[in-house]
């Protein structure tokens, strides 16, 4: 013997997905402001990475400025309390030799 099925109420189901339709869209609306919200953040995150990077780059330079400025006061120093001789007795076998022929290749050939 069949059996009988209850009937169909088309109204609880076009209630139902109506209300399944509010609620999919209040989902949407909130999950696009949070997707906002995150571009946002991200944004200003980048902007402040482009910052650090910037002032990193300009504090290195500022470094090596320094280092710079540091040897040169050193080589004046040199170059007031040392004499020509001494300075050429301090430098290294190779740098003597690429001296001395530089020194011979700026004198005119002898005939």
């Amino acid at each position: 013997m069949p059996t009988k099925s209850a009937p169909i109420n088309n109204k609880l189901i076009i209630k139902t997905a109506l209300i399944r339709t509010r609620e999919y869209a209040v989902a949407a609306t909130v999950l696009g402001g949070i997707s906002q919200a995150i571009n946002t953040v991200d944004q200003g995150t980048q902007q402040n990475a482009a910052t650090v990077e910037e002032q990193t780059a300009a504090g290195h330079g500022l470094a090596l400025f320094e280092l710079l400025e540091q040897f040169r006061f050193e080589d004046a120093r040199k170059s007031r309390s040392s004499s020509a001789m001494e300075r050429h007795l301090s430098m290294p076998a190779a740098l003597k030799l690429s001296a001395a022929r530089l020194s011979n290749m700026a004198r005119p050939p002898s005939r």
